[in-house]
């Protein structure tokens, strides 16, 4: 049977964790999803949200906004934004949350308060890192 055609982000997906010599599970078992899960969203199956494209971004040690350059375009990537920016600030800040829960795994319930909210600062400073990179990026390409 003929592999389905990857999504050029999925592609990347799976040649960041090849390159890494990483299993479909030992990605999925860190960022808390199934590896039937991460294989469709490799092979384009499956859409990806914000937490979990920032979780699999930070396990495979790449940087967000490359895996969205090239055949996705900027159009992606200021969709990601207006995505991003277009939620309340509630809203916001329970996906960052979210993004920093799962990255943790199931460590962050026996992390010390001060640990987590390091952890969530972090998180924010790379995700701010990250749309800045892209503001640049998106105003070059004007």
């Amino acid at each position: 049977m003929p592999r389905t055609p990857a999504s050029p982000v999925g592609e990347r997906l799976r040649t960041a964790r090849m390159s890494r010599e990483l299993s479909l599970g030992d990605v999925a078992g860190q960022i808390g999803v199934s590896a039937a899960t991460l294989s469709r969203i490799e092979n384009g199956k499956q859409s990806l949200d914000l937490p979990l494209f920032l979780d699999l971004a930070r396990v495979l040690a790449v940087r967000p906004v490359a895996m969205l350059e090239d055949g996705d375009g900027p159009a992606r990537i200021e969709e990601l934004i207006e995505e991003l920016a277009a939620l309340p600030a509630a809203e916001r800040s329970r996906v960052f949350a979210e993004a920093n829960e799962r990255s943790r795994g199931r460590r962050t319930a026996t992390a010390s308060l001060p640990t987590r909210v390091d952890g969530l600062l972090q998180s924010l400073n790379a995700v701010r890192t990250e749309l800045l990179d892209v503001r640049a990026a998106l105003r070059r390409q004007r």
